[in-house]
Order: C-alpha cells, then sequence, then structure tokens
C-alpha cells in the first residue's frame, strides 16, 4: 500500500484500501477543505496521517491533529477546512 497521493489532484483524492459488504476502508487526501455533508447509511472514522485542519461535527468545531481518531455517526453533519 503507497500512503501518497498522485502527484496531481484537485481538492479530494480517495484511495480505496479495501472493503466488503459490511465494511469499506479509504485514504483520503484534502488539499483545501470538504463541504458539509452526512452520510445516510454508514458511519465513518477519521483517522489523521498528517497535517491540521478544523472540523465541524455535528455543530461542534474540532481541532484535528496528526493521530487524532474521530468518529462520525451516520446521518451527522460534517465537514473540514
Amino acid at each position: 500500500l503507497t500512503v501518497a497521493p498522485p502527484a496531481s489532484f484537485d481538492n479530494v483524492h480517495v484511495q480505496n484500501i479495501s472493503g466488503d459488504s459490511l465494511s469499506s476502508t479509504f485514504l483520503i487526501f484534502i488539499k483545501k477543505e470538504v463541504a458539509s455533508h452526512l452520510h445516510k447509511s454508514h458511519s465513518e472514522n477519521l483517522y489523521v496521517l498528517e497535517g491540521t485542519a478544523d472540523m465541524i461535527l455535528g455543530g461542534v468545531r474540532l481541532s484535528l491533529k496528526p493521530g487524532d481518531l474521530v468518529f462520525i455517526p451516520k446521518e451527522t453533519q460534517h465537514s473540514v477546512y
């Protein structure tokens, strides 16, 4: 598994790591921001590998740094900026 984005990509690059009918794992590289959204059918775990960002999770502001793990319940609005 290569943990690096392609040399050139716009704002977000998603790399599928593994998955089956019950679970999926993605490596997501974010340059700028991810607009507010929610997932109707699944929860999400977010682990920060490098860099820092601010996140709004269900109306609460979080400051993210390497090593942080955030659980995002399904149907919960969240954004990264």
